[in-house]
């Protein structure tokens, strides 16, 4: 019990030493590092007053540079101050001086305007007094002259006219004369050797209207009364009986409609008997298609052209079917592009050109039962529609002259039409219609005032018009042919063109005793 006393002792002291010793150490600790701190204010003071001193050296220096910017500046604008005063001195100068020369000018101009209106005043009274001298004047000549002034004038103005119409007629006259027979030689020796050049059998070909019907074939058409009317709305043809019911007439303006037609009617009556004809309809017409295609086609081939739009094509392969006084358009059209190529070359033009505008230049043709208007526009339309050369499209619209001809291969294609459809064997026309033709053509022209006599020559393709030299002069003579001309393109159909001449004749009888 003792030892363990002595032992609570012994750690007692050492506890209370321990303490002391540590109170020790901690004290000089603090003492320690109460002197680091001053030592560190000390010089963080010493520090932060160097710094004061340094900043106040830089603003001091600051505030003198900017007291000297400032000195300089406010140099500156005295100056520039200065400058400006005296322009506005100047400029106040000049003012006054404009503000004198304006109230100058004013004064001026007022004493202008006053002599203005007064001029003024004394033209318009001149006026008014040439007005009345004028009138009166007017009055005393219109009452000598037994005319008002209008009349006077409208005659001088007619005569005037009159004079210049028959100076012109007369040159006209003149230079026709001089140089028309030269170019007609000219023209018959280039179209004579195109035709000397250009052969081919004459055959002529026609889709048949008319259909002739085996006894079988009346036969059966009255076992399927029904095929008639299929037959028709299947081609858009018309099929006519007649009335011992042994033929078809098929009526129609569409060739190849009538062909279509045909070719139903003698499939559909044969011997076999056809069990869909709806089908076979379609189908005719079908095979009717791609043969006018290739006809088309075959057109640009035996001329060397190239092909055109696939619409043109057709065009000009439905020709096939398509007759002019039972001439075939088809085969009108490849000897017209012939001759028309030929006569280029004899021109020393190009002759591809004159081949393409004379191939198509019948193309509206196949259109005139469809569009209404002449087939020369129609096919003119269409050329420039589907991108054909204007030259070309010109020929094809001015081969009858709707169109202006606007270049040579205008003239080539006419004269090449003409030559084919006017080449003997190309065309034949019924007696009685022929009679009538000429009978219209002698009465459009003898309805016209001052004709004396009519008479055509050259199967009618010529038109000589005799009037009264008294009644009609040299200009009205002119004015004559064109109108006759204008109503015979519009009232009467014939081939080819028909040319008008008015004869005027002076002559001057004398008896000698």
């Amino acid at each position: 019990m003792l030892e363990y006393i002595i032992i609570g002792w012994a750690a007692a002291l050492g506890a209370i030493m321990g303490h002391a010793v540590a109170h020790r150490a901690s004290k000089k600790l603090v003492e320690r590092a109460r002197r680091d701190a001053d030592a560190k204010v000390r010089e963080a003071r010493d520090r932060s007053e160097q710094s004061l001193r340094e900043t106040r050296a830089e603003a001091k220096e600051e505030a003198l540079e900017l007291l000297k910017t400032g000195e300089e500046q406010e140099h500156s604008y005295r100056e520039e101050n200065k400058l400006l005063q005296e322009r506005i001195e100047r400029l106040e100068a000049r003012s006054e001086r404009l503000d004198a020369e304006l109230n100058q000018r004013s004064q001026r101009a007022e004493k202008r305007q006053g002599e203005v209106a007064r001029v003024r005043s004394e033209a318009d009274a001149a006026r008014q007094r040439a007005r009345e001298i004028r009138k009166s004047t007017t009055a005393k000549l219109e009452e000598r002259a037994s005319t008002s002034a209008r009349q006077a004038r409208q005659e001088q103005v007619d005569a005037m006219v009159a004079e210049h119409k028959a100076t012109c007629a007369d040159r006209l006259r003149n230079l026709e004369a001089t140089d028309s027979e030269h170019f007609a030689r000219e023209a018959k020796r280039m179209m004579g050797i195109a035709l000397g050049r250009y052969s081919v059998s004459y055959v002529r070909e026609r889709v048949s209207s008319m259909i002739h019907l085996k006894p079988e074939e009346v036969a059966r058409l009255k076992e399927r009364p029904a095929l008639p009317n299929l037959i028709e709305e299947g081609t858009g043809i018309h099929l006519a009986f007649t009335e011992s019911g042994e033929s078809i007439r098929l009526e129609g303006l569409d060739g190849v409609g009538r062909e279509h037609a045909r070719r139903c009617v003698a499939r559909l009556l044969g011997k076999k008997e056809a069990k869909d004809p709806e089908r076979i309809i379609k189908s005719l017409g079908a095979d009717l298609t791609k043969e006018i295609k290739a006809k088309g086609v075959e057109g640009f081939k035996v001329l060397g052209l190239k092909p055109a739009h696939a619409e043109l094509t057709m065009l000009v392969g439905r020709l096939s079917y398509r007759t002019s006084y039972t001439q075939n358009q088809w085969g009108h059209a490849i000897e017209a592009a012939f001759l028309g190529g030929m006569l280029a070359a004899e021109m020393g033009l190009d002759v591809t050109i004159a081949r393409r505008a004379t191939l198509l230049h019948d193309i509206g043709k196949a259109l005139t039962h469809e569009i209404e208007g002449s087939h020369a526009v129609i096919g003119a339309e269409l050329a420039r529609k589907h991108g054909e050369d204007e030259i070309v499209a010109n020929a094809i619209g001015a081969h009858h002259n709707d169109e202006p001809m606007n270049s040579p291969y205008a003239p080539i294609v006419a004269a090449a039409d003409a030559m084919s459809g006017a080449r003997p064997g190309a065309r034949r026309e019924m007696v009685e219609s022929y009679g009538d033709r000429i009978g219209d053509l002698e009465r459009i022209a003898k309805r016209f005032k001052g004709v004396d006599a009519v008479h055509a020559v050259q199967a009618g393709r010529e038109i000589r018009v005799h009037v009264n030299e008294g009644r009609v002069s040299d200009a009205r003579a002119e004015e004559i042919s064109e109108e006759i001309a204008a109503k015979i393109s519009e009232q009467v159909t014939f081939p080819g063109q028909i040319r008008v001449i008015v004869i005027r004749e002076f002559k001057a009888v004398e008896m000698a005793s």
